[in-house]
């Protein structure tokens, strides 16, 4: 559970998140973000941002992270609109 947004660094962290893809390609939305949906991706991150406590989920931190895919791409995510998790 992240309490502050120094308790995780996850650069260099494999990643999972999902996403949605039309034409074998992400759907990126106005605010630069791969839109949310219901394919699993799975990446390395490169960099992320905190964002503040987000009223949508329940004041819950949220962050804006950078994945590099398999393809060198760099997608940005939501932690939580993208169902985030870090691969142990």
């Amino acid at each position: 559970m992240v309490k502050k947004p120094e308790d995780h660094d996850w650069r260099d962290c494999t990643c999972t998140f999902t996403g949605s893809i039309s034409a074998g390609s992400p759907v990126i939305g106005a605010d630069g973000r791969i839109e949310k949906g219901d394919i699993k991706l799975s990446g390395v991150v490169v960099d992320h941002r905190y964002l503040g406590r987000s009223q949508k989920y329940g004041m819950i931190p949220d962050f804006e992270i950078d994945v590099r895919g398999k393809s060198g791409a760099v997608l940005k995510i939501g932690l939580l609109d993208n169902n985030f998790q870090v691969i142990k």
